[in-house]
């Protein structure tokens, strides 16, 4: 529901200090240039890792996790090669925010750490409802996912478009705008 979303306040919430990281991303050692076979090319690879690090809730029947490739267990997954992502996320839980574990693993290896937003129909990140705007000018989404972002201590969002997009008029030609907003606003928050 958009409005609930839009109202959520991580501060009013007794239970969302349990869900922040303030660990800082740690600086990486950069590659020894006079090494590289052609030192002009940046030799970081921007590997993401989409893994499955939540166990399911009900203990019943079987979710999308349980197809990973680490075992029908679906116990948090945390990889032992850590070092070795530029990007980290969850792959199975959708619209909701990294888990400090998760956040705290990655930057203290230097890595980002990333929720994903799916766009279900009806939700406040299908095509209706994301791209509003008030009175301003402001997207309303954008605003509150780059607080969360702030709050929460990750560094961002992948989104998976699938439904309302494609076949939405010009609604590809307007999500533009709605991300330089973002990164507009994420950067005057630091």
């Amino acid at each position: 529901d958009l409005d609930l979303f839009l109202a959520y306040d991580p501060i009013t919430d007794p239970d969302a200090r349990y869900w922040r990281s303030r660990v800082p991303i740690a600086k990486r050692i950069a590659a020894f240039t006079s090494t590289q076979a052609n030192p002009a090319i940046d030799p970081k690879p921007l590997a993401a890792d989409f893994s499955n690090f939540y166990k399911k809730l009900t203990g019943k029947g079987k979710d999308y996790g349980m197809k990973a490739a680490y075992g029908a267990d679906n116990d948090v997954y945390v990889t032992r090669f850590q070092q070795y992502r530029d990007i980290v996320s969850y792959w199975q839980v959708w619209n909701s925010i990294p888990n400090p574990a998760l956040i705290d693993a990655a930057h203290r290896n230097g890595a980002l750490c990333i929720a994903i937003m799916f766009n279900e129909s009806g939700s406040a990140f299908d095509a209706e409802h994301m791209l509003k705007q008030d009175a301003q000018g402001e997207y309303l989404v954008g605003n509150q996912l780059v607080d969360l972002a702030v709050y929460f201590g990750f560094d961002g969002y992948m989104f998976d478009m699938e439904k309302d997009w494609s076949s939405a008029e010009n609604y590809p030609y307007k999500i533009i705008p709605f991300f330089q907003a973002m990164k507009k606003r994420a950067k005057a928050k630091g």
